[in-house]
């Protein structure tokens, strides 16, 4: 228990500095950071694995990636591993993000900002990829949506509201100090 006490006197010693100990740890708006810091990754998981596991069980990876399946075409393979990979990477990324918030780690607010301009990123460079793959078929281009939708533009807002309030809180500063 020692590690506690080493915490507890280092929060302290923060909180003494930023002069106002009703600022540390979880509260105010930073509950609300936590509550979605818990469920990314649960979200994450109810969104893709579903969609990936439809793919092997309806017979769709085989007609999307063997040659001579029914829509083949060689980008489908490489998108759809890169999304796979992707998204397993950003579950584990996701998951340590809330290892290092409920250990009050002061990388946290560094990741937490990275991964909110990440969920910006993302759909950008994957259109790009996916027209790199498909840019020989106007078909395929034609029927793929483009990177703005409903969750880019509530990455947007999210990343507008939070990264200012990560940079500038004062609560934040004084919670992440491990």
């Amino acid at each position: 228990m020692v590690a506690f006490g080493i915490r507890a006197e280092i929060s302290s010693s923060a909180v003494a500095m930023s002069g106002d100990e009703n600022l540390n740890g979880l509260g105010g708006w930073l509950i609300l950071v936590g509550v979605g810091v818990v469920f990314a990754p649960v979200l994450l998981l109810f969104e893709s694995v579903p969609s990936y596991f439809s793919l092997f069980i309806d017979g769709s990876w085989s007609a999307l990636t063997e040659v001579g399946g029914r829509h083949y075409h060689s980008g489908w393979k490489p998108i759809l591993l890169g999304g796979m990979i992707l998204d397993a990477l950003l579950f584990c990324a996701l998951c340590y993000l809330a290892f290092l918030f409920f250990c009050s780690k002061r990388t946290f607010p560094k990741w937490f900002i990275l991964l909110l301009v990440a969920k910006i990123a993302l759909p950008f460079a994957d259109a790009i990829f996916v027209k790199a793959a498909f840019a020989d078929d106007p078909y395929i281009l034609a029927k793929i949506p483009g990177p703005v939708d409903g969750d880019l533009v509530l990455a947007i807002v999210a990343a507008a509201i939070w990264i200012p309030y990560t940079l500038v809180s004062k609560r934040v500063e004084a919670t992440f100090v491990l």
